[in-house]
C-alpha cells in the first residue's frame, strides 16, 4: 500500500485511531527523521512506506503545533545532523521525556 492510498482510502476516524495506538512511536520517528533532514522535501516515494506513513499520520492528526515544538527540541539539542548525533539524541531521556510531553499535551486519547 502506498501512502497515497493510505491517505485516499482510510477515514479520519480510522486514521486517529492508529495515531492514538502509536503516537509515541510516530513522534520519535519524526523526530528522527527532522534530525537527520529526511523531513525537509523528501518524497514519500524515497522513504520506507511505514516511515511516510508516520510523517503523514503525526502532521495531519497530531497536527502543525506539535511537530513545532518537536523541531524546536530537536533543534536546541542536535549539533549536526550526523547518524551518530540523531542517534544520541533519538535514544536520550530527554527526548523520551519530550515526546510524552507532547503526546499528552495533543492526544488526550492515546494509550
Amino acid at each position: 500500500m502506498t501512502t497515497m492510498w493510505i491517505k485516499k482510502h482510510y477515514t479520519q476516524e480510522v486514521k486517529e485511531r492508529y495515531y492514538q495506538q502509536d503516537a509515541r512511536k510516530y513522534y520519535k520517528v519524526w523526530g528522527f527523521d527532522y534530525c537527520l533532514g529526511y523531513t525537509k522535501g523528501l518524497p514519500n516515494n524515497h522513504a520506507h512506506r511505514s516511515d511516510a506513513y508516520a510523517r503523514d499520520l503525526v502532521l495531519e492528526v497530531g497536527g502543525k503545533q506539535a511537530l513545532a515544538e518537536l523541531k524546536q527540541f530537536v533543534e536546541r539539542r542536535k549539533k549536526v545532523s550526523s547518524l551518530t548525533n540523531c542517534l544520541e539524541l533519538y535514544d536520550s531521556k530527554e527526548y523520551q521525556a519530550e515526546v510524552e510531553r507532547i503526546v499528552k499535551k495533543y492526544c488526550k486519547d492515546c494509550k
